[in-house]
């Protein structure tokens, strides 16, 4: 047994009789089995360890954190702070109180953007790219717009790839206070060089916010990328929907406003004012989701040990042989071809809608994703309304993308022949 077969035990979805069986009675409905699934930038599937986490802390565990003397209240305060300390240990923090959890990378960025609003007026500036997500660039936009600071927006070249020189170019005034920007694009799968990037805003004196969501499970050191902030979703790196994490390095998250009242943040409350909880609680107003920490933070040990630098590796090699596929197919014209990517690859067909091309894959069991990505500019920038994406992940086989690339061509070949 080959080590993807192997790993592929462990997910549900895929696994097959063994000592995961009794996980995978769900996947077994007619059309699900079979399921070929390139849609892991959107969403990954959850490894058996993870949901048993998840359950273990519903079972046994199940109450509301902190401010309560029960036991059962404590075993549960402790699995929170437990994972907070994983999790902090898994991205490179020297302390857990550097970690906030939230519902994900969108609400991270948004406590972000919003929290720093209070540094910015007229005559600064904020600097995104437009490779962004929506989430990495509305609530800059607002917050541009409430306080009159200047949004600018790096361009990408023509071959999809984030512009270094205009980047360089519009940091060198002094008056960008924020750069932020994603490490990886969510459509073209483009791998910006955030490092570099991070080490330039921070030459002219700007914080750096980075979305690192599309690259989570290669791994991310925060000291390494040298950024302030970084955001994060788990649904992206194996762990349940609705969970994600709002890091700062040593510091950075006092710079921020409490922008979100509430429950848990508050140490008192008088007529005239109020005094917030220390770091991180302040961040995390209302009842956490407890069980998605667990998970996460059992999802970053069952990535830890498969090895980053494996899973790094083999996703890349995967982009590849869909990209060189893909432009073998007459017709099909990927997006940012021959640029580094991670994660997915993304493609459009000439005379062909991207909706009918993933209905007809998805007809065949084959699981991608169309639509414009939530990243509407960077669609219009490169010319196009909508693209098909997609994304493989460290347990998707070889023999998989093959099936895709010959769903793809019989997809086109449905649609050639209904166009005649």
């Amino acid at each position: 047994m080959s080590r993807v077969e192997e790993l592929r035990r462990a997910f549900p979805l895929f696994a097959e009789g063994g000592e995961n069986a009794q996980h995978a009675d769900a996947a077994q409905s007619e059309g699900v089995k079979s399921c070929i699934y390139l849609d892991n930038a959107a969403t990954t599937q959850v490894p058996a360890p993870v949901i048993d986490a998840v359950s273990a802390h519903l079972a046994t565990h199940n109450a509301n954190v902190h401010r309560s003397s029960n036991p059962l209240a404590a075993r549960a305060t402790r699995a929170y702070e437990n994972a907070r300390a994983d999790v902090a240990a898994f991205i490179g923090c020297e302390d857990s109180t550097q970690v906030v959890f939230t519902s994900s990378a969108t609400e991270a960025l948004n406590l972000v953007a919003e929290g720093l609003a209070h540094t910015l007026g007229e005559g600064d500036a904020v600097l995104v790219t437009a490779l962004e997500h929506n989430s990495n660039l509305l609530p800059w936009m607002r917050v541009c717009h409430q306080t009159g600071a200047e949004l600018r927006v790096v361009p990408p070249q023509a071959d999809g790839a984030v512009d270094l020189v205009a980047y360089r170019r519009l940091l060198a005034d002094g008056r960008v206070r924020v750069a932020a920007f994603t490490c990886a694009s969510n459509v073209s799968g483009v791998l910006l060089p955030y490092r570099e990037m991070a080490a330039a805003a921070k030459d002219e004196g700007a914080l750096v916010v980075l979305d690192a969501t599309q690259i989570m499970r290669g791994g991310f050191q925060v000291k390494e990328a040298g950024c302030d902030f970084v955001c994060f979703s788990g649904h992206k790196m194996l762990a349940t929907m609705g969970i994600g994490v709002l890091a700062g390095a040593p510091g950075a998250l006092g710079r921020l406003e409490v922008v979100k009242l509430g429950g848990g943040m508050a140490e008192d409350v008088g007529a005239d004012g109020v005094e917030f909880s220390p770091l991180p609680h302040r961040l995390e107003a209302g009842t956490p989701n407890v069980p998605g920490a667990v998970g996460l933070a059992r999802a970053a040990s069952f990535l830890d040990s498969v090895g980053l630098d494996w899973i790094r590796s083999r996703e890349q090699c995967l982009v590849r042989l869909l990209e060189v596929g893909l432009c073998s197919i007459p017709g099909v014209q990927v997006v940012a071809a021959g640029t580094p990517k991670a994660g997915s690859v993304s493609f459009t067909v000439d005379g062909a809608d991207c909706f009918d091309v993933a209905s007809l894959l998805g007809k065949q069991g084959i699981a991608v994703r169309s639509g414009s990505h939530c990243a509407h500019r960077y669609l219009k920038v490169l010319g196009l309304s909508a693209a098909v994406r997609l994304s493989p992940a460290f347990y998707t086989t070889e023999a998989e993308i093959e099936r895709a690339l010959a769903g793809v061509e019989k997809a086109l070949s449905v649609l050639r022949g209904a166009q005649l």
